[in-house]
C-alpha cells in the first residue's frame, strides 16, 4: 500500500451538550472511500469506562486494516481527549480477512465493519464532550491516511436505542476468548521467524491465523509448516521480540474464531 500525503485530513466537529444520561455520537465525517464516526453508550462498565463503538462505511472497492495490518499499511488508532489528557483508548477488532496486492499482504476488511472501543469514564467537567482522536487508512488503488478529531454530542444522539444495539453487536461480534480447546502456543522463536502450533477440536480445520505487533515488531501473513503433527504455521517477523513480549494474536477455525495472547519465553 502507499499513501497520498495530500490526502491526510483533519476535521472538527463542534458540538452542545444535553442531559448525562443519554448516549452521545459524533456526526459522520466523510472522506473518499467511505465515512466514519464513533457513538458512546449511556451505560458505564462495572470499572467505571465507557463501552464504544466506531462504524467504518466503505465504498464498493474500497478497504480498512486490521490491528497489524502485515507487510504494508498502518493499523487504527483511537485516543479520548479529556481535561487535558490523552488516554488511549481500547480497540477491539473482529475477524479480518488476508489480502494480497501489488504492495504486499495484508490483515484487514472490504466490508463495512464496525470496531468495539472501551473509553476513559467521561468526566464531561462543565459540560464539555469526550473529544476523540482517530487515525486510519482507508485505502483502493492507493492508501488515503486518515487523521480527524470527533466530538460525541449528545444532542446528535436522536437513535439512542439503535445505538445501542450497534455498541452490543460490535462487542458480541467479536472473536471469543482462547481456551484449552482452542489456542495457538509458540513453539519457536528463532531469527526473524514465530513458530506457533494451533490447539483445535476434533474435526475443525484452521482457516486463517493473525499475529498482532506491539509497535517495535510487524508480522508477516502466516504459512502452514508442512509435516507437523499438529497444525503448525511460521510467521515472519520484523523488528527484535524480546522474552516476556506479548502479542495479540486471532486464530479463525471451522468452529469459529477465538482472540488471545502468546508470550515469548
Amino acid at each position: 500500500m502507499i499513501f497520498s500525503r495530500a490526502a491526510c485530513l483533519t476535521f472538527c466537529i463542534w458540538t452542545t451538550t444535553a442531559p448525562s444520561l443519554h448516549a452521545a455520537s459524533s456526526d459522520w465525517y466523510r472522506v473518499e472511500g467511505g465515512a466514519i464516526r464513533v457513538i458512546e453508550s449511556s451505560v458505564s462498565t462495572e470499572d467505571g469506562r465507557r463501552r464504544a463503538a466506531m462504524e467504518i462505511r466503505l465504498d464498493p472497492g474500497w478497504k480498512t486494516y486490521w490491528q497489524d495490518p502485515g507487510s504494508s499499511g498502518v493499523p487504527p488508532v483511537v485516543s479520548t481527549i479529556q481535561d487535558g489528557s490523552i488516554a488511549p483508548a481500547t480497540l477491539n477488532f473482529p475477524t479480518p480477512r488476508w489480502f494480497a496486492d501489488d504492495y504486499g499482504s495484508w490483515a484487514g476488511y472490504d466490508h463495512d465493519v464496525t470496531m468495539a472501543l472501551t473509553l476513559k469514564a467521561p468526566s464531561r467537567l462543565n459540560g464539555e464532550p469526550t473529544r476523540l482522536n482517530v487515525f486510519l487508512g482507508i485505502c483502493e488503488a492507493i492508501c488515503i491516511p486518515v487523521q480527524v478529531e470527533l466530538l460525541l454530542d449528545k444532542g446528535l444522539n436522536q437513535a439512542v436505542a439503535a445505538d445501542e444495539q450497534i455498541i452490543s453487536a460490535a462487542f458480541d461480534a467479536l472473536p471469543a476468548q482462547a481456551t484449552p480447546a482452542m489456542h495457538l502456543r509458540i513453539d519457536d522463536v528463532n531469527e526473524g521467524e514465530l513458530v506457533a502450533e494451533a490447539i483445535v477440536p476434533a474435526g475443525a480445520a484452521v482457516m486463517e491465523i493473525f499475529v498482532a505487533g506491539n509497535g517495535r515488531v510487524t508480522f508477516e501473513t502466516p504459512t502452514l509448516r508442512a509435516g507437523a503433527n499438529l497444525p503448525t504455521f511460521t510467521t515472519r517477523f520484523r523488528g527484535a521480540i524480546n522474552s516476556g513480549d506479548v502479542f495479540d494474536y486471532t486464530l479463525v477455525t471451522t468452529e469459529g474464531a477465538v482472540r488471545g495472547q502468546l508470550q515469548i519465553p
